[in-house]
């Protein structure tokens, strides 16, 4: 049985830590623990298809946790 791989990401996508942006920050967070599972699994996250999904993702989260 293979051992998934590791790694670590890093993004400018959070915003200032303040209560109106915690819901936004906490997508932010689980988008990117995916984003990284994937890549530890072997996904291409940096196909254009896949940044494209991600993209859309970023928009409709911050389309929904503005306040």
């Amino acid at each position: 049985m293979e051992e998934p791989g590791s790694g670590s990401i890093v993004s400018d996508l959070r915003e200032h830590k303040t209560a109106a942006n915690r819901q936004y920050n906490a997508a932010i967070d689980g988008l990117e623990s995916l984003i990284l599972a994937h890549a530890c699994a072997g996904v291409d996250v940096e196909s254009p298809a896949y940044v494209e999904g991600i993209e859309t993702a970023v928009d409709a989260i911050a389309n929904r946790t503005i306040p």
